[in-house]
């Protein structure tokens, strides 16, 4: 059998598919970057219709793909997130935030507003030490990342108030 034959390469296939599906992937992209607009036009619409014609058909590929490639997307997973642990935490702070029925807010606006808090003292004790941004009312108490909900705070006060309200917090 030749490294060019049919047989060879789907013996092959089966046994590298991690790197079959890396290799698709970059087809793709390149494709892709090659003529975006056409291939938007084209590959994406015709899925984006088959997948409207064909949803159980669709959900039940979707659930043997999730089975099949399980192990490689948690070792994925996990790698990712140990490379990007800050994108994990604000991203699992955004869904609590959702679940809590906090409103979404203008994320330029409450960066805008975290750089002016930058050199603030802490609001509660007044102290300038390791200065950290704190939410007045608590995303898990459905609070906002709006920038009326934000304020400076030392980190011992921060980690003091934790998840309880602002006057509770100062009552103690």
């Amino acid at each position: 059998m030749t490294t060019n034959s049919p047989e060879y390469m789907q013996q092959w296939r089966k046994a590298h598919p991690v790197a079959v599906r890396k290799h698709r992937h970059q087809t793709y992209l390149n494709q892709k970057q090659r003529d975006p607009e056409a291939y938007n036009d084209t590959a994406t619409v015709r899925h984006d219709q088959w997948r409207k014609h064909n949803l159980e058909r669709a959900r039940q590929q979707q659930r043997k793909s999730y089975a099949r490639y399980r192990e490689e997307n948690l070792v994925e997973k996990q790698i990712y997130a140990r490379r990007h642990p800050d994108r994990i935490r604000a991203n699992n702070a955004r869904q609590r935030a959702s679940r809590k029925g906090a409103p979404l807010s203008d994320p330029a606006l409450a960066q805008e507003y975290i750089a002016i808090l930058d050199g603030d003292p802490c609001a509660y004790c007044g102290s300038h030490d390791e200065i950290q941004i704190d939410h007045v009312i608590p995303i898990v108490r459905g609070g906002s990342h709006d920038w009326d909900n934000l304020t400076a705070a030392c980190r011992s006060c921060n980690q003091s108030k934790h998840a309880h309200p602002l006057m509770e917090f100062l009552c103690r």
